[in-house]
């Protein structure tokens, strides 16, 4: 057996909706990661939990619309940015370590 849930949300507010096959339909708000940034994690995580919970043995369908997969995009993009950001900072300067 199968469940099929299907995840909107937005990347500006953080705002998502989830419905399921059984009829099931559940809001939320991404975890704030500053002003204007929301983790897309919580709704799927919510997704998984539900079906778990909800419909033991079946096996979870996941669907994202366009929206939710632009959210996914712009926060992997953002978060790949951060990171780099950090890891340029981290790298000493080759003439600082040289002595020069």
């Amino acid at each position: 057996m199968k469940t099929r849930i299907i995840i909107d949300g937005a990347a500006h507010s953080g705002g998502y909706r989830c419905q399921c096959d059984c009829g099931t339909v559940w809001h939320g708000r991404g975890e704030s990661m500053g002003v204007a940034d929301y983790s897309p994690a919580l709704p799927v995580a919510e997704a998984v939990v539900h079906m778990k919970m909800n419909h033991p043995g079946a096996f979870l369908d996941v669907a994202f619309t366009e929206r939710f997969r632009g959210w996914l995009t712009n926060y992997w993009e953002r978060c790949s940015l951060r990171a780099a950001q950090r890891q340029s900072r981290a790298k000493p300067n080759a003439a600082a370590v040289l002595g020069q």
